[in-house]
């Protein structure tokens, strides 16, 4: 495929979307953000890319840690059972508030 049947593609689908930004290098940092952040391994990605260099790669890493960080108390097993603990203190005191009425 020439480049400039792919900037012909993706000139028709910012048209069809709407997306003014829709460029080669937005899908290819997009993709790689994503890959990161679903957890690959930041080795694979290099190869993919194509990449000398770790530092190119990088940019990518950073961008899926901050992800990764926002969402860990989300994910994190020892922040779900702490929630669960008081989950059931909760219910515990509302069984005792219940019985004492």
């Amino acid at each position: 495929m020439s480049d400039n049947s792919i900037k012909m593609i993706l000139a028709r689908l910012r048209r069809k979307t709407k997306i003014e930004r829709l460029h080669p290098h937005i899908l290819r940092h997009t993709f790689a953000t994503n890959y990161l952040i679903n957890g690959s391994d930041i080795f694979l990605l290099q190869q993919i890319l194509g990449h000398t260099s770790l530092d190119m790669v990088r940019r990518y890493s950073h961008l899926a840690s901050s992800f990764i960080i926002a969402n860990h108390k989300r994910l994190s097993p020892l922040d779900q059972i702490q929630r669960k603990n008081i989950i059931i203190e909760l219910k515990t005191c509302l069984d005792i508030l219940n019985y004492i009425k």
